[in-house]
C-alpha cells in the first residue's frame, strides 16, 4: 500500500512539478561533472568551460571530461585531485592551482609542475587572474606572485609596492583601465597602480568591510565585491557605493555565498535562498527548489563567455540560459561509462561518452526526477 501511495504522489509530483526555461541540472558521477563541490570556474579554448573541485577537474563544452590523477604515473598528470584555482592565460594555456602546486597544461596531456618555493613562496594556491600577459597567483599566506615574460616576481606581504596583507583570497581585472585587484578577508582591498609600480589600499582603514569572500570584474567600470550580507561596487573616480545588502533579498535568504555578472550587467548571486538576480535595485531573476533545485543552498555561481549561468548546490551543478525558450527541466543523469583516471586518452573516452546537453533524454530526466522523489518519499514514511 505504501509504495502504491508513493507511487501515486510521484506521478502527482512530476506532473505538477514547476519548469523554468533553459535550467539544466547535472547530477555527479561518470559522464557528467565530478562533484558538486565547484572551488572555481574558468573559460577556455573550444568553447569550453573547466571546473576546479575537490575530486578534479571538470570540463564540458557539450559533453563532459574528468580528469584525476594518473594512477599509472603519478609524476606526469595532474598534481592533486584537489583543484583550488584555475585560470586561461593569453596563449590559451591552463593553469590549475592546487594546495600543493601549479601546473600548466595545453590540453590536458602534457603538464609543466611548478612546485619550487624559490619561485612560488607558499605553494597553496588561493587564486588566479591573468592580465593580459600576465598572470598573477595568490598564495597561501605569502601574499602575491606575477609571472610574465618568463620571470616571477613576488609580493611579499607588507613590503614596500606590495598589498599590505598576507592572505590574498581573490583578485580581479576592471575591464576599464585594466587595472588588478586583489582582496583579503580582513585587510582590505588594494590595487596595482601601474605608474607607480606597486599596491596601494583603496579604502581608508575606518572605511574598510571586513569578511571580504569575493570581488569580480564589474561589466561597467571597476569591480564588485561582497561579503555574506552585502555587495558594493568600487570605481576609482567615485569609491565604493552600495548595490544591496541581504534584507533587500527574498525573505529567509541570510547568507551570501558567492557573485557573478553577466554580460547585461546583472549581478547573479548564490545564497542559501537559492540563485538571484539583481539589476537596477530590484529582483529579475530567482531560482530555488520550487524550479527543481531541491536545495536552497547554493555555494557557488559564475557566468562563462557564453552568458550562461552556473551555480552550484548540494545535489547539482547547474546551467541557466536565460534566452532559452520554456521548456521541461532537463536533469542529466551520469552514464554508466567508468570515471578516467589513467591518463588523457581513457579521459577523451569520457568527454565522447559524455552526455550532450543540448539532447536531454525525457526518459532519462523523469527516471532520476522519480528516483529521487522516491527515495526521499520512502524514506519519510519508513521513519513514521
Amino acid at each position: 500500500m505504501h509504495r502504491d501511495l508513493i507511487l501515486i504522489i510521484c506521478s502527482l509530483l512530476l506532473l505538477s512539478a514547476p519548469v523554468h526555461a533553459g535550467l539544466l541540472l547535472f547530477t555527479p558521477g561518470p559522464g557528467s561533472v565530478s562533484t558538486t563541490s565547484v572551488k572555481d570556474t574558468a573559460d577556455g579554448p573550444d568553447d569550453r568551460f573547466i571546473f576546479a573541485t575537490d575530486n578534479g577537474r571538470s570540463e564540458y563544452n557539450g559533453t563532459w571530461s574528468i580528469f584525476h590523477i594518473w594512477h599509472s604515473d603519478y609524476t606526469e598528470g595532474p598534481l592533486s585531485e584537489f583543484c583550488t584555482a584555475v585560470e586561461s592565460d593569453a596563449d590559451g594555456n591552463l593553469w590549475i592551482g592546487y594546495p600543493n602546486g601549479l601546473q600548466i597544461t595545453r590540453d590536458g596531456t602534457q603538464y609543466t609542475t611548478i612546485d619550487d618555493q624559490q619561485l612560488l613562496k607558499n605553494l597553496a594556491i588561493n587564486d588566479l587572474q591573468a592580465r593580459g600577459s600576465e598572470m598573477w597567483v595568490a598564495t597561501g599566506n605569502a601574499g602575491i606572485h606575477r609571472f610574465y615574460d618568463g620571470a616571477w616576481t613576488w609580493y611579499k606581504p607588507h613590503a614596500q609596492n606590495s598589498p599590505g596583507c598576507y592572505r590574498v583570497e581573490a583578485m580581479a581585472v576592471d575591464y576599464d583601465d585594466g587595472a588588478l585587484y586583489a582582496a583579503s578577508r580582513q585587510e582590505g582591498i588594494w590595487k596595482l597602480d601601474d605608474s607607480a609600480g606597486g599596491f596601494s589600499e583603496c579604502l581608508d582603514r575606518g572605511s574598510r568591510i571586513l569578511g571580504v569572500e569575493g570581488i569580480g570584474s564589474d561589466v561597467s567600470t571597476g569591480i564588485f565585491y561582497y561579503n555574506e550580507t552585502h555587495l558594493f561596487r568600487y570605481r576609482q573616480d567615485s569609491g565604493s557605493t552600495p548595490v544591496l545588502d541581504i534584507a533587500d533579498l527574498p525573505p529567509g535568504t541570510n547568507e551570501i555565498n558567492a557573485v557573478s555578472q553577466t554580460t547585461a550587467g546583472m549581478y547573479v548571486i548564490a545564497t542559501d535562498g537559492g540563485v538571484i538576480g539583481w539589476q537596477d535595485g530590484a529582483i529579475v531573476l530567482h531560482l530555488d527548489r520550487t524550479d527543481g533545485l531541491v536545495s536552497n543552498l547554493v555555494k557557488y555561481v559564475a557566468v562563462d563567455n557564453a552568458d550562461r549561468i552556473w551555480f552550484a548546490n548540494t545535489e547539482y551543478v547547474g546551467c541557466y540560459f536565460e534566452d532559452r525558450p520554456a521548456s521541461p527541466i532537463p536533469v542529466m543523469a551520469p552514464t554508466s561509462e567508468p570515471l578516467a583516471e589513467d591518463g588523457p586518452a581513457e579521459d577523451a573516452a569520457v568527454a565522447e561518452a559524455g552526455t550532450d546537453a543540448t539532447e536531454p533524454s525525457v526518459p532519462e530526466m523523469l527516471v532520476v526526477l522519480a528516483g529521487k522523489f522516491f527515495a526521499d518519499l520512502q524514506s519519510l514514511i519508513l521513519s513514521t
